[in-house]
């Protein structure tokens, strides 16, 4: 799914949490930047991969990479290597709801932006034709 959906669905849901909970303003915020922030990890991942640190080049090249590889159908989408996000997997989650109950409370509100970026991103990849482990469990891409 695009960076600019993650935003856009990040802000609407964060505000709805606000008002229909009547949290903080700086939860529905906490929430909102989780939801977008998580894709640092994407960030992560292509500096590992081409020891390249410069973040312009890294979005310039997952521009390019969304476009082409868009183009592909499923069975050649699949071929490709998987990248590990480490913040896109349940292990990450689990460590969240962990903290979240036994350290503080903003782990749990982290938590709650991660869902909100990954519900669209596993609808996106059923809606595809792709797998939905690719993007939540590190096994899976490993196996791979």
């Amino acid at each position: 799914m695009e960076f600019r959906y993650h935003v856009l669905t990040g802000a609407i849901v964060s505000f709805l949490l606000v008002l229909i909970f009547k949290l903080e303003p700086l939860v529905g915020l906490t929430i909102f930047l989780a939801s977008v922030l998580i894709d640092i990890d994407h960030y992560f991942w292509y500096a590992f991969e081409t020891m390249d640190l410069n973040p312009f080049h890294a979005i310039r090249w997952y521009l390019r990479f969304g476009k082409k590889h868009g183009n592909l159908s499923k069975r050649k989408q699949e071929e490709y290597k998987i990248p590990i996000f480490i913040f896109h997997n349940w292990i990450c989650w689990s460590f969240l709801l962990i903290f979240g109950f036994f350290i503080d409370k903003i782990f749990l509100e982290i938590l709650v932006g991660f869902a909100i970026h990954i519900v669209p991103d596993l609808i996106y990849l059923k809606r595809g034709g792709l797998s939905i482990q690719r993007k939540i469990s590190i096994s899976y891409v490993l196996k791979r």
